[in-house]
């Protein structure tokens, strides 16, 4: 097939999939359609009650860096999914511009603010930096497992992710 079909079929997925709406108002699935045609994966996040698909990367323990992507919602909002951290295994942020905020799940989406947040203490340690990070930061797993970090910036906060 070549690109200008390709094209055409693209376009007319999009404009039926665009008319799936639950209600009037709802725009999460453009959202998520324009980040899945952007090649991006999603995730499904509730920071206030009502789900939102925000950006989504998957992380392996491979060292190496990836930048970090967000989602205009009220905030920036981006989801690193960790699907395997091993005990002892290393999440290293690194920020160039702005503040980051993390807060570190178990399991993988969807995540509702607040629930089934990981122990800090217990199933992750700060190592260096802590929730609050305006240069680097670096988390330790304690428990083997499967991991979801949100990472939310208010001020265009720009950084990379790294999993060892």
């Amino acid at each position: 097939m070549n690109l200008t079909k390709k094209i055409g079929v693209c376009i007319v997925l999009i404009g039926l999939l665009s008319a799936c709406k639950s209600k009037e108002d709802d725009d999460s699935s453009y959202i998520a359609l324009l980040l899945a045609a952007g090649g991006y994966n999603t995730c499904s996040f509730s920071p206030a009650g009502t789900p939102t698909s925000i950006a989504s990367m998957t992380a392996i323990a491979n060292g190496t860096p990836y930048m970090l992507s967000f989602t205009q919602i009220d905030k920036q909002y981006s989801a690193i999914q960790i699907p395997v951290a091993t005990a002892g295994s290393v999440a290293k942020f690194q920020v160039s511009a702005g503040t980051l905020g993390v807060a570190v799940y178990k399991g993988g989406c969807p995540i509702v603010k607040g629930v089934n947040l990981a122990a800090a203490g217990t199933d992750f340690v700060f190592i260096s930096g802590s929730a609050t990070i305006t240069s680097s930061a670096q988390i330790q797993f304690n428990v083997a497992g499967s991991y979801t970090i949100i990472v939310n910036t208010a001020d265009g906060g720009v950084g990379t992710f790294q999993l060892n």
